[in-house]
């Protein structure tokens, strides 16, 4: 296919970027990189709650009319050891919050061709300045990634992986009846066993919520079970009242993909009291395992594994789920649903290599100061001269 009437723009108005919501999910619908993170309502979402400090840069490509090509990116301004302006691109949903699988959504026809403009216009002129580009949460599966450093390579590019991770992910049977067979005999026992004992006290019992308007209500539960959970722990908990755009995010994204039928939320009760609370969203076939909380009080019962169970069962029988996503990190809660893992990169590109080498400075002062100084002393260090600054 010629690409030589491929014309790319940018889009750094978010009254242009709110216009594009059409043409924007019609094009991730027929990519390689298809999922929930990626979708036009949750970028939106996520540049409404985080983005006041940063600068839209949506590289589109269009053929004609058509939009065949997005690199969903924006920019941050830090000062590196809190002096040294710095500007870095990265992935819309590449931080504060826990997208992954993030990507640049290409018409698959034309991948590389798109992915060759995009490298071209990023170190050109056009392209609002920056000095590093850190594309975080990038799955193994990226038919793009490949490519894309590939093309770097051809460029004489300094870029690299600088963190892995695995990525849990449940592959459903096509009859839930088979699942258990899966699973380690000693768990699966146990999950039984706690269910019977949970579900023989009187008015406990599984629901799910389906109604949109009751999503806002059945969050506020979960908060509260997730919170209780974490603070008996001796962890803030990831939906604290201070992270206020965090909150704020999460309750707008309900109101945006609730009527849509992407979000999972689901509890087990006694009788009004919720004791295990489970946030996730649907996306196709799959369900993306956001977080879970339960009532400490409870946690003779183990009613977090009994909920995931009974969860996975009404999904699977009911939804046709084929596949849980546990995002990021791994552990035993995680891994007895699944020995099943995906790795999740993320990936840097340098702008040149004195770039190169002040990131290297920096990183190593930050192990440095890891070994050799308190935690409080450290902590203050790091807030001062490591964080993004807004210039």
């Amino acid at each position: 296919m010629a690409t030589n009437n491929i014309n790319i723009t940018l889009v750094n108005d978010v009254a242009e970027f709110a216009e594009m919501k059409k043409p924007w999910n019609t094009l991730l619908s027929r990519s390689s990189a298809d999922n929930i993170f990626l979708t036009w309502e949750f970028c939106h979402t996520w540049w409404h709650a985080f983005g006041e400090d940063k600068e839209l840069v949506v590289i589109a490509a269009y053929l004609g009319d058509d939009l065949v090509g997005i690199a969903p990116l924006c920019r941050t301004r830090s000062r590196q050891f809190g002096l040294i302006p710095r500007c870095q691109l990265e992935f819309i949903g590449g931080s504060e919050t826990f997208f992954e699988g993030l990507d640049f959504i290409l018409a698959p026809e034309m991948e590389h061709e798109l992915l060759s403009r995009f490298v071209e216009y990023l170190y050109s002129d056009k392209c609002p300045q920056w000095a590093l580009i850190n594309l975080t949460a990038c799955r193994e599966t990226s038919k793009v990634l490949p490519q894309l450093i590939v093309l770097l390579e051809s460029r004489k590019s300094h870029h690299g992986v600088y963190a892995i991770r695995d990525c849990v992910v449940v592959k459903f049977p096509e009859k839930f009846e088979e699942y258990p067979s899966t699973l380690n005999k000693k768990n699966y026992k146990n999950i039984k066993n706690y269910s019977n004992r949970l579900f023989k006290i009187p008015e406990v019992f599984f629901e799910c919520i389906d109604s949109p308007l009751s999503l806002g209500s059945a969050f506020k539960e979960f908060i509260g079970l997730h919170q209780s959970r974490q603070n008996a722990m001796g962890n803030e908990g990831s939906f604290r009242e201070t992270r206020a755009n965090y909150l704020k995010f999460h309750n707008e994204l309900l109101s945006v993909i609730g009527p849509l039928a992407w979000v999972f939320i689901a509890f087990i009760r006694a009788g009004d009291k919720p004791i295990a609370g489970r946030y996730a969203y649907k996306y196709h076939d799959t369900l993306y395992a956001y977080s879970i909380g339960f009532d400490p009080e409870w946690a003779k019962y183990r009613p977090g594994n009994v909920l995931t169970f009974k969860a996975f069962e009404h999904l699977v029988t009911t939804d046709r789920v084929r596949q849980c996503d546990f995002l990021r990190g791994v552990g035993p809660h995680k891994l007895q649903w699944s020995k099943n893992t995906v790795k999740s990169y993320d990936f840097v590109i340098w702008r040149n290599r004195y770039e190169l080498k002040r990131s290297r400075i920096e990183s190593k002062l930050r192990t440095m100061l890891k070994h050799l100084l308190p935690k409080k002393i450290k902590n203050i260090i790091y807030e001062r001269f490591f964080e993004n600054e807004n210039s």
